[in-house]
């Protein structure tokens, strides 16, 4: 009897998919794992707008992140041998030919599959959340607002928020420069909940 190998994620997306996918993941990993790293380093050092546009390219739900992470799982997958089905063939009256399909019990083995590629699944979906998130945060520490120390809240540098024309004294800072005691501006928070919704964005805001 001969055996093929299979596993829970070859058999979930089909065999053509999964070997198509796994002839093109090495080098799709290899350049993008040192991009990311590249990118992530210098994220941690410092707050360009440059930087943050290339986290948007490579990480959370974009195409370039998910097509990573789909060959990541992929990759790291584990195939087992299975026993192939047996067909018997027959011929019905009418001279019309049928096919009978001998099921195998599958092995222990191919239970390990299912289990680590559920894991791995998991773990790819929370890596796209987590990093969608951190992307929105960056953004926020890149970008420029105008702080109101006495009453303890910043303002979106486009809005059109009258309390800004109004004061003078506000202080033009980043986001990285402000703590957790400040708060966003209520007409600004309520214009940019208005913008959002016209055009589909999804920045972060530290309400």
């Amino acid at each position: 009897m001969s055996t093929v190998k299979q596993s829970f994620l070859s058999n979930i997306i089909g065999r053509d998919t999964y070997n198509y996918i796994k002839s093109h993941a090495k080098a799709i990993i290899a350049p993008g794992s040192c991009i990311l790293a590249i990118i992530l380093s210098l994220s941690l050092c410092f707050h360009w707008g440059c930087i943050s546009y290339l986290l948007n390219l490579v990480t959370g739900t974009s195409l370039l992140c998910i097509v990573y992470i789909a060959a990541l799982v992929v990759i790291l997958d584990i195939e087992v041998d299975v026993d192939e089905s047996e067909k018997e063939y027959c011929i019905e009256p009418g001279n019309s030919y049928c096919s009978k399909t001998e099921k195998k019990p599958k092995p222990i083995t191919y239970k390990f599959t299912i289990v680590w590629g559920s894991i791995l699944i998991v773990l790819g979906i929370f890596a796209i959340y987590f990093s969608n998130k951190y992307r929105k945060y960056y953004a926020f520490e890149c970008e420029t607002f105008l702080v109101d120390h006495q009453l303890g809240i910043y303002h979106l540098d486009c809005s059109d928020c009258e309390a800004v024309d109004e004061n003078e004294n506000l202080e033009e800072m980043q986001g990285y420069q402000i703590d957790g005691s400040y708060t966003l501006c209520q007409s600004c928070e309520e214009w940019f909940e208005a913008i959002e919704e016209e055009s589909g964005s999804s920045r972060y805001y530290r309400r």
